[in-house]
């Protein structure tokens, strides 16, 4: 999936279950470096492309599904529902966001318009 966001920001997502090692990397590129983060190491790697400086650091990884982000989610639901709604969750995001990947899958790749796309469903 990719998005493009109205400041010019570009985000591209790949999601694959068929590996040999199934885990979770997050991968941040910029242009003056990245950060890698693997979930099942608990370890975050930043690189600094101008100074050639690599860190490592380990971080702590909650237990439960998705390293306690499933948990995480059910309690933002909840929030919103004690709130009495009105604001999406993080769960209603990662919903919207699948909904519409599919929306371009189907549209042979097409860009999809968010703002009109929430309008039209």
């Amino acid at each position: 999936m990719n998005l493009l966001y109205e400041n010019g920001v570009s985000v591209s997502m790949t999601m694959c279950a068929f590996t040999e090692h199934c885990e979770r990397i997050i991968n941040v590129m910029g242009s003056c470096g990245q950060i890698r983060g693997n979930m099942e190491s608990s370890t975050l790697e930043i690189s600094d492309f101008a100074s050639g400086d690599h860190t490592t650091l380990h971080v702590h990884t909650p237990a439960g599904g998705h390293s306690g982000s499933d948990a995480a989610m059910m309690r933002d639901f909840l929030q919103t529902l004690h709130r009495g709604g009105g604001s999406k969750t993080s769960a209603d995001a990662s919903v919207e966001s699948a909904l519409a990947a599919e929306e371009s899958r189907l549209r042979g790749g097409e860009a999809i318009d968010m703002n009109e796309w929430r309008t039209n469903e």
